[in-house]
């Protein structure tokens, strides 16, 4: 786990202090108002569930093609870039390494991305009769379900921006759905002025990319001829294709849906943006990213049709990668503790006008520097009465709880 949450640290972006859960589990931040079950925060009572699907089917594979176990999400992009034939700059930025033995050496017109939010490998075990698609892409193609985020919390603004960068969260800086502004990633238009206020990454105040994505370095390289895309249904997909890394590139093609949209519905939009806009009509290769969420039948059932889609769009050139962002469920019979509820908690402990707390983080908190500064206040104080929470039984809420700059001294537990 101590590693997994190395990963998953950049400096000045992430929260201020980073929490491990233990028997009673926290469940959402900020980010997660939506109705329905929250992601949970890195827990030591149960194995986070990191495990992933990695498949890879159509044109530009060898017939020999293999994806071992323990793959991370990190080496899709690599692989994608060996299948297409792209050299990337600065491979010493990226922690992803391209699967050997995978490229054929054909170069497809049009690379497909789909990324099933919020799906893990056990779902797919426990309902191994509502995915037949993506079982025949495993068995035309080369897969397993044992691929590895390869970092936490499990957030999927993280998962995205490591399948679309081909780096971790350490290397990317998308830490999760909630980034803090660093001078790094702020516009110089905005001077030494700027305040590091809590943002959403992606949105139009969010501190860009660390490293450049697949997209990125596609563009680049083939000067803008390259068509770019997206369809997602929430502004932190936008990590999956990138797009504002280099300065004077072209605008991608990006559909942002409601959170509602049904995964047909988006299977749809995405067969309109390939047909309106001329993905895989040359030789230059094409890249469309598409992350869908919803029950495991639907998104399988529209996987069928994004393939359909992309078999027009290009003629029958394409390669196609489905991945998963990962997800940790409760065990049966779990106390799941909301971070509503922690945050009014720990408020009523710390006796200050106002609330020391920004935001919550999946597995953090990122403090009010402001109010700490005005009451005089070091972050120990919200810390000390984090590792104090108990339940109504007398158990400790957290197995752990550190600030965050010790992961940069290589310190905590």
């Amino acid at each position: 786990m101590r590693k997994l949450i190395e990963h998953g640290y950049y400096d000045g972006r992430a929260p201020d202090i980073i929490a491990v859960t233990g028997r009673t589990l926290v469940g959402g931040g900020d980010a997660f108002q939506v109705p329905g079950p929250k992601p949970l925060w890195p827990t030591t009572s149960e194995n986070d569930s990191g495990r992933v699907p990695i498949v890879f089917s159509g044109s530009g594979l060898a017939p020999s093609a293999d994806v071992p176990a323990k793959t991370r999400l990190d080496a899709v992009a690599e692989t994608l870039a060996d299948v297409i034939g792209l050299s990337r700059e600065h491979p010493e930025v990226r922690s992803g390494e391209a699967i050997a033995g995978l490229a054929s050496g054909e170069t497809p017109r049009l690379v497909l991305q789909v990324v099933l939010k919020g799906i893990r490998s056990e779902d797919l075990e426990q309902h191994p009769s509502a995915w037949p698609v993506l079982r025949h892409l495993m068995g035309s193609g080369a897969g397993t379900l044992d691929g590895m985020v390869g970092s936490l919390p499990l957030d999927p603004a993280a998962s995205l921006a490591t399948i679309g960068t081909g780096g971790l969260p350490y290397q990317h800086g998308t830490t999760g759905s909630l980034l803090r502004r660093d001078e790094a990633g702020v516009s110089r238009a905005e001077g030494k002025g700027f305040e590091a206020k809590v943002v959403t990454a992606w949105s139009k105040t969010a501190p860009r990319s660390v490293i450049a994505t697949l997209g990125d370095d596609l563009d680049q390289t083939l000067k803008q001829r390259p068509i770019i895309g997206l369809v997602g249904t929430d502004p932190i997909d936008r990590g999956l294709i990138g797009g504002n890394w280099y300065v004077g590139g072209d605008r991608d093609r990006v559909v942002i849906l409601d959170q509602k949209t049904p995964p047909v519905e988006q299977a749809g939009r995405t067969a309109e943006l390939l047909r309106s806009q001329g993905f895989g009509k040359d030789q230059t290769p094409d890249l469309v990213g598409v992350v869908l969420s919803g029950r495991l039948d639907e998104l399988d059932a529209s996987l069928s049709r994004l393939i359909r889609a992309a078999r027009t769009a290009s003629g029958g050139s394409f390669t196609t990668l489905v991945t998963a962002t990962g997800r940790a469920d409760p065990p049966e019979n779990a106390t799941v503790m909301a971070s509503e509820k922690l945050a009014a908690q720990l408020g009523a402990r710390i006796d200050v006008e106002g609330s020391l707390i920004e935001a919550l983080a999946l597995g953090g908190i990122y403090l009010d520097q402001q109010q700490l500064a005005r009451f005089k206040l070091s972050d120990d104080i919200v810390l000390q009465e984090l590792l104090r929470l108990r339940t109504a039984d007398g158990v400790r809420v957290m197995a752990d709880a550190f600030p965050s700059i010790a992961i940069t001294f290589g310190r905590y537990c």
